[in-house]
């Protein structure tokens, strides 16, 4: 996948909050869930998730996040994000549950 970093056109700043606030009330919503995937991701270095219909594989490396999607039952992985991630397990912790909600916000408002 080649990232389209063409960010010239006019900013939404109305769109642009309704989305941040819709990321944040995910996580407010969904936060023991996030909170029991991170720690699942941290222990076992990948986790797939499902999100209507749409498989959701995160990966976690030393130093990256990276999420990948299939739309056909896991056949294909397109890749989504790819975040630096802090190395300590307590920072991992923290801040997956944020990109956890990030990722089905994007993925809620395409689909």
């Amino acid at each position: 996948m080649s990232w389209d970093f063409d960010d010239t056109d006019e900013v939404d700043e109305t769109d642009d909050s309704e989305y941040f606030e819709f990321i944040f009330k995910l996580e407010e919503e969904n936060e023991s869930r996030y909170q029991a995937q991170a720690r699942e991701l941290v222990k076992s270095k990948t986790l797939i998730t499902e999100l209507n219909g749409i498989l959701i594989r995160y990966k976690l490396s030393f130093r990256y996040f990276l999420c990948e999607i299939s739309f056909d039952g896991g056949e294909n992985y397109h890749s989504k994000s790819l975040a630096r991630m802090r190395w300590r397990k307590a920072e991992k912790l923290e801040a997956l549950p944020l990109l956890f909600a990030d990722t089905e916000a994007s993925l809620l408002r395409e689909n």
